[in-house]
């Protein structure tokens, strides 16, 4: 069931010195399509934080935004490459015009179907301040999302996508590993399955996933629910809700989205509150206080629901939701 898929190494040191992550990086991509391949292209969205002209900026300035527009230096966020190999050799590679967030790889051989390529990258990502888009250098740690290099989708053509904040990068199914080094007295949490190596070092794992969070954070913010099937790890606050309770009401909930969509393939599942507030109950939460009929825990109740099952079908169905996003 794994041969073709794609696997992704990495090694990971963060200094919260300078907000810079060094990384190196291992990726064998499988060419899953009838077709030879000239080019690889990988997504790195961390270079949309880089300057003014990105798409990122961009958008949001259509949204209003003019944040990351009339950003200082030390906010922003980009992608540094040291070295790039494919098969160990030294390989051509560029960013696609007005896209600084798409790496093309011109290959120095074909890549016919069914075979694969070893891809290694050393390189350093400026963590931009997380107030762009809710990802990056928060008050009291990082919050990670699409922090490092990522092979396009082929389907029919590249799927390439520019980061536009709306959490919807292609990503197909990978095997993953990633140790990450973190400083000392900060608390380390993600989707992946998780080991201790040491006090700085822990191992993250996990077969045909796609969405990888990492957070990293001087409190230990994010708190585990043991449900029948699923660890929901999560750090949204059920306010005066004891685990127990909240426990009950995330069992109840995992197992109707299941009766409707199938068991969940992992273990684990990561709901962060940048979801949740990201994807609000529109209605309820525009009402003022007095109008509001709702009880807080109802309230609390419905948005973690539409938190976990966006969370569940981003996760589940591989799509490109930006051309298929009726189909889902």
């Amino acid at each position: 069931m794994y041969a073709q898929t794609n696997t992704i190494k990495i090694d990971a040191v963060i200094d919260n010195k300078t907000d810079v992550i060094k990384i190196q990086q291992e990726i064998v991509f499988h060419n899953k399509t009838n077709k030879e391949l000239d080019q690889i292209y990988l997504h790195n969205w961390q270079n949309g934080f880089k300057d003014r002209k990105t798409p990122l900026s961009k958008r949001l300035i259509e949204d209003y935004s003019k944040s990351l527009y009339f950003a200082k230096e030390k906010e922003r966020g980009f992608t540094k490459i040291l070295n790039l190999t494919a098969n160990y050799k030294t390989i051509r590679f560029s960013t696609e015009e007005h896209q600084e967030d798409i790496i093309k790889l011109d290959l120095n051989k074909s890549l016919k179907p069914n075979d694969s390529i070893l891809i290694n990258a050393t390189y350093t990502v400026k963590i931009p301040d997380a107030k762009f888009t809710g990802y990056g250098k928060t008050a009291t740690g990082y919050h990670l999302r699409f922090w490092y290099l990522t092979p396009a989708v082929y389907n029919k053509k590249w799927q390439l996508m520019s980061n536009l904040n709306i959490d919807d990068l292609f990503i197909d199914a990978t095997n993953y590993d990633i140790n990450f080094k973190i400083p000392q007295n900060y608390f380390i949490s993600s989707n992946l399955s998780s080991k201790k190596s040491n006090d700085t070092v822990f191992n993250f794992y996990g077969k045909n996933r796609t969405d990888i969070i990492i957070n990293i954070d001087k409190t230990n913010r994010f708190t585990t629910y043991n449900t029948k099937d699923l660890d929901v790890i999560t750090d949204i606050s059920f306010k005066e809700l004891n685990k127990t309770l909240a426990t009950s009401i995330l069992n109840r909930e995992i197992n109707f989205i299941e009766s409707f969509l199938g068991k969940y393939p992992h273990q684990e599942i990561l709901v962060d509150e940048i979801t949740q507030r990201k994807n609000p109950i529109y209605g309820l939460n525009q009402l003022p206080r007095f109008l509001n009929t709702f009880s807080d825990v109802f309230d609390r109740d419905l948005t973690l629901f539409k938190a976990l099952t966006k969370k569940y079908i981003d996760n589940t169905l591989l799509l490109n939701r930006r051309t298929d996003y009726w189909s889902m």
